[in-house]
């Protein structure tokens, strides 16, 4: 199957700006990210709240009280508080298997919208807990949510993006995802100093209000023009095209492409198997499973969600811990800020083999 390369003139759209709605809505959107990075951050603090661990987990405070070695990994062993920690991810990864049908038969709004109404029962089910089988069932609504949601705000952000931005607006949802670990360490941390965590259920409440947020925002905001192509909605996708791109813009020729771009994609889903396993492809389906295969193998991702047990670990005393975090937080957060600018100024290329050489070095 041979596809032609679509040679449009996107004069208007290639020198875009960033209309207010535009931005308004990428900001609604990305905020997605907040409530899955203070959700990692918060949870790694409240984990250690005595007054929770007595309450659902008073094994592992017998472990900490009896405890000869002061070892981090040691005091936590306990397969119910791994299993409370797990059912999350476990849940977003069963959430984000179903989250492509949702976004095509729902429409990226739609899955915006869901994801965000089951992540707020999980948010009420956690902090409300009163028994082993609420804050578990909590915890599963909660990551089906950021399933859906992780799935879907990525894909808006770009598809509803001008070309030019489409970088910068893409790392909007990494940027609010480390804000988020960033305020839950600040927020674990004067929790820790003054009220030693007795109040561990407002701390996780505090995601209900971003989430909320966004969830509202998500019922007036238009889906993208490709989901729109998608079902059949033409005319709605160029109204949604002249809402986020003004009237300066040749909004009608963009939908020209976007049509034969989602009509292209459509043949070529019709054998999606098969043409992967074409031999031309073979670079491209190697890269697209080795590049976030390595990117996770590297652990870059437990700073974020068990970051504390890690620094703890190695001997820091835990009122010691939040401060650190704070910090790598905050410079991971300064870093995406100066990697949206870039991004689209040097290339994805250049930013790959920048950060895989930095990750090298520090390992």
């Amino acid at each position: 199957m041979t596809f032609k390369i679509i040679k449009i003139n996107f004069d208007l759209n290639e020198k875009g700006r960033l209309t207010g709605p535009m931005l308004i809505i990428c900001i609604a959107v990305a905020s997605a990210g907040l409530m899955y990075g203070y959700d990692i951050g918060i949870n790694g603090g409240i984990t250690k709240a005595e007054s929770f661990l007595k309450k659902f987990f008073p094994s592992v405070l017998r472990s900490q009280k009896n405890a000869k070695v002061v070892d981090g990994f040691c005091l936590f062993y306990s397969w119910k508080l791994t299993a409370y920690n797990s059912s999350l991810y476990i849940a977003g990864i069963f959430s984000a298997l179903m989250a492509g049908r949702l976004t095509t038969s729902a429409g990226r709004k739609g899955a915006l919208i869901i994801g965000g109404i089951i992540y707020l029962i999980g948010v009420s089910l956690h902090a409300l807990a009163v028994n082993m089988g609420m804050l578990f069932l909590g915890r599963v609504f909660t990551g089906l949510g950021i399933g859906f949601i992780n799935q879907t705000a990525p894909i808006y952000l770009v598809e509803m993006a001008p070309t030019k931005w489409r970088g910068a607006i893409g790392t909007g949802f990494q940027i609010f995802f480390w804000s988020g670990v960033a305020g839950a360490s600040w927020i674990n941390y004067f929790i820790m100093s003054s009220l030693n965590f007795k109040r561990w259920r407002i701390a996780v409440s505090v995601s209900g209000f971003p989430a909320t947020l966004m969830t509202i925002i998500a019922f007036f905001i238009p889906d993208t023009p490709s989901s729109l192509i998608q079902r059949g909605k033409v005319q709605q996708a160029l109204k949604s095209l002249n809402q986020v791109r003004g009237t300066k813009f040749d909004s009608e020729n963009e939908l020209k492409y976007l049509i034969k771009y989602n009509e292209d994609m459509r043949i070529a889903s019709e054998t999606p198997y098969k043409m992967l396993l074409e031999r031309k492809y073979r670079p491209h389906l190697l890269f697209a499973i080795a590049l976030p295969t390595f990117q996770a193998l590297t652990g870059f991702n437990l700073n974020a969600v068990v970051g504390q047990l890690i620094v703890t670990s190695l001997g820091i005393r835990l009122k010691d811990v939040f401060p650190i975090l704070i910090i790598q937080s905050t410079i991971f957060f300064v870093c995406l800020l100066l990697t949206g600018y870039l991004i689209d100024r040097v290339g994805r290329r250049i930013m790959l083999i920048v950060g895989g050489c930095q990750i090298f070095i520090c390992q």
